[in-house]
């Protein structure tokens, strides 16, 4: 029965009664290699071979005994359990590095490097004669850099200088003109004093005339004719005279103190006169300082000291009042991150940071933070939010913060650091609390400007 169940056709030689492929015999083999080696019946080989493969019962055998060992599962090897455990272990160990750090750091990558632009312009209308500086120069304070044509500027300044003795020669004749009036008005003072002395003077005489005229008058009576009819007479006349001296002394006092007035008042005209004539001195030296100033204008002096950016003046411009000529750019660069409000429960001032600049990759500097802006920068934007109209949408806000660089930890890259690089900013937390971790700081930083020194 085995033999009529494995006898092989020779279209399915070499496969078993499940249709799976038939291991060969060796005798088999060693038949095909090297050819029949003796005389047997055909029918023996293939009996002799079926013995090889398994029968029926044996295939139903394997099959539940595989059926268990699939029921039964899979059992990884140790070094499969030894990775994965080694894995798990790396990932529990990165978390709780990952928690560590964002719980004693605030990073954000919304930040820029930032600092002062001072914008040169002129101050005057002008022709530009020279421009003694070049895109990215390095200048200093006062140093000059730009040169406008000055000839108007000069013939201003001597127009200017001219008006002055023009004004100084009205302010002198203004002045003799004051002493004149001055000195009239002093010699009215002594007319007017002169009269006075005759009025009284006359009074004196008319008192005198008066008394002689009423002791003659009482003498020369109807019942006593002590004294004659011509003595009375005489008496009259000397009264009469007396008077009228008296009452010309009177108007010429009137006189000499109208005079007086006058003088006064030309005293009065000519000191206006005069304070005029200073005036317009005192605008004539104006005229020259402005002059001067006009003058000094030609020459444009950098203000600060930095490099020069966004140089737009060329030789034979015309220029006019507050044209932008270019910029100066100081090297004191800081970076100005836009935290955001949830991470500023725990910032203070001077807490370290590390900056990392896109621009500077591999490149670790050092700072610390200066301030933070009173307002977020929705506060100060074109146009503010306004949460009371419409519908509200909380938004997260962001307020920057001040970052001053290490001046230590820039040294070898203040050419490299300008303003606008995008920046990386990671604030330790701990930096005031924990001083002890500044050695370490100190040190890391060394060893990071050492590498970076020798990867150039």
């Amino acid at each position: 029965m085995s033999r009529s169940i494995h006898e092989t056709h020779p279209e399915t030689e070499g496969k078993t009664a499940f249709g799976g492929e038939q291991e060969e015999s060796p005798r088999r083999i060693a038949a095909r290699r090297h050819g029949p080696q003796h005389d047997e019946p055909h029918d023996q080989e293939q009996e002799e071979d079926a013995d090889d493969l398994p029968a029926e019962d044996d295939g139903e055998t394997s099959g539940k005994e595989g059926g268990k060992k699939g029921a039964k599962g899979y059992r990884p090897s140790k070094k499969a359990i030894f990775i994965g455990g080694a894995i798990v272990l790396i990932l529990i160990i990165g978390g709780i590095l990952l928690w560590l750090h964002a719980r004693n750091y605030v990073t954000t990558d919304d930040a820029y490097t930032t600092g002062h632009v001072h914008p040169i312009s002129a101050r005057i209308a002008g022709t530009v004669e020279k421009v003694l500086v070049d895109d990215n120069q390095f200048v200093k304070t006062n140093d000059v850099l730009v040169q406008l044509d000055p000839r108007d500027n000069e013939v201003a300044l001597e127009k200017a200088r001219a008006s002055l003795q023009q004004a100084q020669a009205q302010a002198t004749q203004s002045l003799a003109k004051v002493a004149q009036t001055r000195a009239q008005q002093s010699a009215a003072q002594a007319q007017v004093l002169q009269a006075k002395a005759q009025v009284s003077q006359a009074k004196a005489q008319l008192e005198k005339a008066q008394a002689d005229y009423d002791r003659i008058a009482g003498l020369f009576t109807k019942d006593l004719k002590a004294v004659s009819k011509a003595d009375v007479d005489a008496a009259t006349a000397s009264y009469d005279s007396a008077r009228s001296v008296l009452e010309a002394n009177q108007a010429n006092v009137a006189s000499a103190t109208a005079q007086l007035e006058a003088a006064a008042a030309n005293v009065k005209a000519s000191e206006g006169d005069q304070q005029v004539a200073e005036a317009n001195v005192a605008v004539a030296e104006t005229q020259i300082k402005d002059g001067e100033l006009q003058l000094s204008y030609c020459n444009i002096h950098a203000p600060v000291a930095g490099r020069v950016s966004k140089k737009t003046v060329e030789e034979g411009q015309r220029l006019q009042p507050g044209q932008a000529l270019m910029a100066i750019v100081p090297e004191n660069i800081w970076v100005l991150a836009n935290l955001k409000e949830t991470q500023l429960d725990r910032l203070k001032v001077g807490q370290r940071v590390d900056i990392r600049i896109d621009a500077l990759p591999g490149k670790t500097f050092y700072g610390s933070v200066d301030s933070l802006q009173e307002g977020s920068g929705a506060t100060f934007s074109l146009l503010p939010p306004d949460n009371a109209t419409g519908n509200f949408t909380k938004i997260v806000q962001r307020v920057p913060v001040k970052i001053v660089f290490d001046p230590n930890s820039i040294r070898d890259y203040l050419d490299k650091i300008v303003p606008g690089l995008s920046v990386e900013s990671s604030i330790d937390l701990r930096s005031l609390r924990d001083n002890r971790a500044e050695p370490k700081r100190e040190q890391r930083e060394e060893k990071q400007n050492r590498d970076a020194e020798s990867g150039k």
